[in-house]
């Protein structure tokens, strides 16, 4: 298993969302790159412009968010990484907690294409807009 902090996807979590640096989606993603799983993005343009559109629309709602990476696979220029993703939600004060996957094809030091799959459900339902029926 490789070193958790060497992978392309850890150093995008990390400074992307845990610092906040958005300057640096452009040296860490290729300008054509594609994303699934993040919503309405994934039609919208590809690369870091696109990516943009999501993350000011997130940045939005969420503050004080905090990406824990426990695990990474490493191989053949695919990486995927497990992580937890705390954060609170503005509009309701409220704080979240839900895990992920985040699975990417790099190609010479940068994202090509990336494969999202955060548990949103349970996102939602700790800020209350969703809220499941306890019976069957």
């Amino acid at each position: 298993m490789p070193n958790l902090e060497q992978t392309l996807v850890y150093k995008w979590l990390n400074e992307v969302w845990n610092k906040g640096n958005i300057d640096i989606a452009e040296s860490l993603m290729h300008e054509n790159a594609t994303r699934h799983g993040l919503g309405d993005i994934d039609s919208n343009l590809p690369g870091p412009e696109g990516f943009r559109t999501f993350y000011a629309n997130f940045k939005k709602d969420f503050t004080n968010i905090d990406i824990q990476m426990e695990d990474a696979i490493k191989e053949d220029g695919i990486e995927a990484v497990r992580c937890t993703v705390h954060a609170l939600h503005i509009p309701t004060n409220k704080e979240v907690n839900f895990s992920g996957i985040c699975w990417a094809k790099c190609e010479h030091g940068k994202i090509k294409e990336a494969w999202n799959s955060f548990d949103f459900l349970k996102m939602y339902q700790q800020i209350g807009l969703l809220k499941l029926s306890e019976s069957v």
